[in-house]
């Protein structure tokens, strides 16, 4: 475990790494103890450290805990995620720069797709941070991770309304922007069409109960039980 650093605000004791605020731990005997850790952001895996082919090859593990106050938390999650999808960007670059060069559109048309995909990847977990934070407190304890293009945060619970609000956040957060797209709908309408298409398919997703949809869809049970057991109550009862 040399190649971790663990997150500020991680405790160990008696084989046991917890981060206190958030009320998570992962016991050291665990079978899947590494992918825990960075799973829940509990440690990040150290550059300097890792085996060249982590280096070289797949992306590194990063976490970071959010800051106060939804400006500034949107703001680190935003370089957090962003850093840790540079490599991405940078090879969608080299592909659009080919792809212009040699005068292969198709390829550069699919490094445009994937820009657009990235992007979106960003706005949806901006979309979270944002919603946390507003409706979690400016408080909220978080930590954003990111490997790559999978990012996610890890927060606490809420009461099931917030909580179906942060996760719906996220993948409704692109559909937002399409507004800001009308003005350029007649200069760039592939472009427009495209972020269209990747924003409904995040909308779609979240009907599918993976990810965010399991968040969802729990919530959606729990205030339906609420509502029974309150329909229950309130229904008259009969004397005998």
């Amino acid at each position: 475990m040399s190649d971790l650093v663990f997150t500020p605000g991680v405790t160990r004791e008696d084989a046991v790494v917890a981060f206190p605020p958030l009320g998570i731990a992962v016991t050291q005997t665990s079978p899947t103890f590494r992918h825990d850790l960075l799973e829940l952001g509990l440690a990040s895996e150290n550059r300097k450290r890792a085996p060249l082919g982590s280096v070289f090859g797949t992306s590194l593990s990063r976490a970071t805990v959010l800051p106060s106050g939804w400006r500034s938390s949107v703001a680190v999650a935003l370089s957090h995620y962003a850093r840790a999808m540079f490599r991405v960007f940078v090879l969608l670059g080299l592909v659009l720069v080919a792809g212009l060069g040699t005068g292969l559109t198709s390829l550069a048309g699919l490094a445009l797709a994937g820009f657009f995909l990235a992007c979106s990847i960003l706005v949806h977990e901006l979309g979270h941070v944002a919603a946390y934070r507003l409706l979690g407190g400016s408080m909220a304890p978080g930590i954003a991770v990111a490997k790559g293009m999978r990012c996610h945060l890890v927060r606490r619970g809420l009461p099931p309304w917030r909580d179906l609000l942060v996760a719906a956040a996220g993948p409704l957060a692109p559909g937002f922007l399409v507004p800001f797209l009308v003005p350029f709908l007649w200069v760039a309408p592939l472009t427009c069409g495209a972020w269209l298409a990747i924003a409904l398919g995040h909308a779609l997703c979240a009907l599918w109960p993976v990810g965010d949809g399991v968040t969802i869809w729990g919530a959606v049970a729990q205030l339906s039980r609420r509502r029974r057991a309150a329909r229950s109550d309130a229904s008259p009862r009969s004397l005998l």
